[in-house]
């Protein structure tokens, strides 16, 4: 196998050259392009292959970030770790993805622990069902940790406006006429939530909209459960003022109108991830901009890994949902 003094004697270059071009230093003003090209090409040439463990140890990063979400089953929670992963390229990292979030063993100090002594460089987690689990953390953790949705004390975030999202639902369909609205969610989204379940912050926005006390309707799954969100649905009975349905998320609704509810009923759908395609008809939807989400959040966490901390910023960034009326 070649090696980096093989690579320099053939391109006539010294082996810190060689060595700063093949561990992608890029734009390292001590070598040309030209030169970037010829040591690149000649490498190939030779067959050589990069150790890349020897490379992160020598720099005492592993050029990986870990990412602590929901469960991955739910098309949100894929599509944020695709979108965080396709920003994590453009530096040259890769994404550790902890495929079912915390679920409810965020009050469990060893699977914490566990979770967070990965070998990574640092951690984006999502507030809504980790946020509990970040807030364990000693002050003293050493490895950075940004968190999406709402900001958490001693870490710095990136706040999703997860309640202006439900305003725009209700104000929709408070300009629909519909003064009696459902809200449709699995069990768990009681518990998960941070500062508030998102359950509750519905209910205040519907009071504060003037529109009458919502129904509120939870099925007995988790947020990916789209069989259970199915048959429950079949089984709800609605009361009988009740005339359109927000669900809280496209799962939610992708159930309800599986179960051939009344297809009269409007709906608002929140996510807006392509699976409320499936529904079969148009659903307007509050739309999360993954891809602004990854690129505020990956940002705000290599200020954090290159020392620069955020200095001048007051407050969290904030990213806005935006809603879709297909």
């Amino acid at each position: 196998m070649a090696t980096l003094k093989d690579i320099a004697a053939k391109a006539n270059v010294h082996l810190t050259t060689v060595s700063l071009v093949l561990n992608q230093s890029k734009g390292n003003s001590r070598c040309s392009e030209e030169t970037r090209e010829k040591v690149l090409r000649i490498a190939r040439e030779m067959g050589y292959v990069r150790n890349q463990l020897a490379s992160r140890l020598l720099s005492r990063r592993t050029n990986t970030i870990g990412l602590i979400a929901g469960d991955i089953r739910n098309p949100f929670f894929a599509a944020l770790a695709t979108s965080i992963e396709e920003e994590l390229e453009k530096h040259d990292y890769q994404l550790l993805l902890l495929c079912r979030g915390f679920g409810q063993n965020f009050s469990r100090n060893d699977v914490v622990d566990a979770v967070f002594e990965q070998p990574v460089d640092g951690f984006i987690a999502w507030s809504e069902s980790a946020g509990r689990a970040v807030q364990q953390l000693p002050k003293s953790f050493p490895k950075p940790v940004v968190t999406i949705g709402a900001p958490l004390s001693g870490h710095p975030g990136v706040r999703l406006d997860i309640g202006r999202g439900l305003e725009m639902a209700v104000e929709y369909l408070k300009r629909k006429g519909h003064r009696h609205i459902a809200y449709y969610a699995p069990e768990e989204a009681q518990r998960m939530g941070m500062p508030q379940p998102r359950p509750e912050l519905f209910e205040r926005v519907v009071e504060k909209a003037g529109l009458r006390r919502p129904q509120m309707i939870f099925y007995p799954g988790q947020s990916w459960d789209v069989a259970t969100a199915c048959d429950y649905a079949a089984r709800v009975k609605l009361e009988t003022t009740v005339t359109a349905l927000v669900g809280f998320n496209d799962i939610a609704v992708l159930g309800w109108r599986q179960a051939v509810r009344p297809v009269a009923m409007e709906m608002v759908s929140f996510d807006g991830t392509d699976w409320i395609h499936l529904c079969g008809r148009a659903v307007p939807s509050v739309r999360i901009p993954t891809a602004e989400l990854a690129r505020v959040s990956v940002s705000l966490l290599f200020e954090q890994i290159e020392g620069k901390s955020g200095k001048g910023r007051v407050k969290p960034p904030v990213v806005l949902p935006e809603f879709v009326n297909y």
